[in-house]
C-alpha cells in the first residue's frame, strides 16, 4: 500500500520535479509527502493489533510529525 504512493519517490519525482524547482517548491513537495505519511501511519495504526506492535507505529508517527515541523520551519524562513 505504502510503496504504491507514499514511498514511490522515484516515480513521483520523475513526474513531478523537473530540476528547475525553487527551494520553496521542493520543500512544499516534501511537506506534502510527510503529511501523507502521517496520515498513512495513523490509518495503519487503526488496523494493527497491539499484539503485533501497534505501539511502534506511535514512534514512526512522531518521527514523521517531527519532519513536518522541520520542513515547516525551513519554509517559514523562506517566507
Amino acid at each position: 500500500m505504502a510503496s504504491g504512493y507514499i514511498f514511490n519517490a522515484e516515480t513521483d519525482l520523475a513526474k513531478t520535479m523537473t530540476g528547475s524547482e525553487t527551494p520553496k517548491e521542493i520543500l512544499k513537495f516534501a511537506l506534502g509527502r510527510e503529511k501523507d505519511s502521517v496520515v498513512f501511519y495513523v490509518g495503519m495504526k487503526e488496523m494493527v493489533p497491539e499484539s503485533l506492535g501497534r505501539k511502534h507505529l506511535d514512534k514512526i508517527i512522531q518521527e514523521e510529525m517531527n519532519h513536518v515541523g522541520v520542513i515547516s520551519k525551513f519554509l517559514a524562513k523562506l517566507g
